[in-house]
């Protein structure tokens, strides 16, 4: 039996970035190190600052990425709907060339038969 996959959501992508298990670790190490006193309060606040450029780091890449996505599907999606409007103009073109054809058949047997009238 397959299993479904559900495309990810934004949440959860941004829930990745921010706690990413690597990230996580080193933050505890750094809480371990501070509390048995290996880390002054200064280069405690120094490493969760370096671990939240990281996170920042990793935001400022993904953004650009997921704001491209949402254009090309803002445009694929625009391209599908403007299909729709095309195939009515196509159907009301079909509907008018009919129309014509009808005119134009008309058209002819009336000269047909001024032409037989007229001889």
């Amino acid at each position: 039996m397959k299993i479904i996959q559900q495309k990810p959501n934004l949440d959860d992508m941004l829930e990745k970035i921010v706690f990413e298990k690597q990230n996580l670790g080193k933050l505890r190490e750094a809480i371990k190190k501070f509390n048995s006193g290996q880390l002054t309060l200064t280069q405690f606040r120094e490493q969760i600052l370096l671990l939240r450029i990281e996170i920042l780091e990793a935001l400022k890449s993904f953004i650009p990425f997921q704001i491209h996505l949402v254009n090309t599907n803002k445009e694929v999606s625009e391209f599908a709907e403007g299909s729709s409007t095309s195939s009515k103009l196509q159907q009301e073109i079909h509907e008018r060339d009919e129309l014509l054809e009808t005119i134009g058949t008309r058209l002819k047997k009336i000269f047909e038969n001024l032409d037989s009238s007229v001889m």
